[in-house]
């Protein structure tokens, strides 16, 4: 708090506070072991199936998501900058990953339907760096679904590392507006809405407001 900045709140006395937390402690806390506490069937139940072999190259993923539809998984790989779905095709065996999007680090990934079209289409957050750093290298992406993997739409960019942008309906206006978690370092990143103020499905415009501008 006396770092923060913030003269919203009376501080309170450092010694009346730990007085507080001191008077209120116990005098002792049991915390079992994990053998002694109660054993419960589990809900779900699993079966031994084929083992699952990494890449030569194990994948930095930092997003995987379940599509209940397909079932299949969407996940991201930092190390190439791809969007990927994997799934099983009806026989059981494994598919080769199907390439949805490409871009610089990508981090999360959330599925909508941008253009109304009933086809999946994704927005993404695009770090720009792999290692943590400040830099204006960040972006939110769209890519479109479709046959063909097309180069994402940039809707936003000079961003920090930005690791997640999220679709909502922020006024109710029918359109579909964005979240953006602008991750950044030390010096950069924010958190920010793309408030969708027109264009085309496929050149969007949205008016950029600060909702917090602490980095991290």
């Amino acid at each position: 708090y006396e770092e923060s900045g913030r003269d919203d709140l009376v501080e309170p006395i450092r010694a009346q506070v730990i007085q507080y937390f001191q008077a209120e402690a116990p005098d002792e806390v049991a915390v079992p072991f994990a053998n002694q506490l109660p054993s419960v069937p589990a809900p779900i139940q699993f079966r031994l199936a084929q083992e699952y072999r990494a890449p030569v190259e194990t994948p930095a993923t930092p997003y995987i998501g379940w599509d209940v539809p397909s079932r299949s998984l969407v996940y991201t790989n930092m190390q190439t900058g791809e969007l990927l779905r994997w799934q099983r095709d009806a026989a059981g065996a494994s598919d080769n990953p199907q390439l949805l999007a490409v871009g610089e680090y990508l981090c999360r990934a959330n599925r909508c339907d941008w253009n109304a079209d009933g086809v999946d289409d994704f927005l993404l957050g695009e770090m720009g760096s792999f290692s943590v750093s400040d830099h204006d290298r960040g972006k939110v992406l769209l890519q479109l679904g479709g046959a063909a993997v097309a180069e994402p739409l940039i809707l936003a960019e000079g961003l920090g590392r930005t690791v997640e942008a999220k679709p909502f309906d922020y006024d109710e206006d029918g359109d579909l507006d964005i979240l953006v978690a602008e991750f950044g370092w030390h010096k950069t990143g924010s958190l920010r809405l793309l408030k969708n103020i027109g264009g085309t499905a496929n050149a969007p415009q949205f008016e950029s407001v600060v909702l917090d501008p602490r980095h991290g």
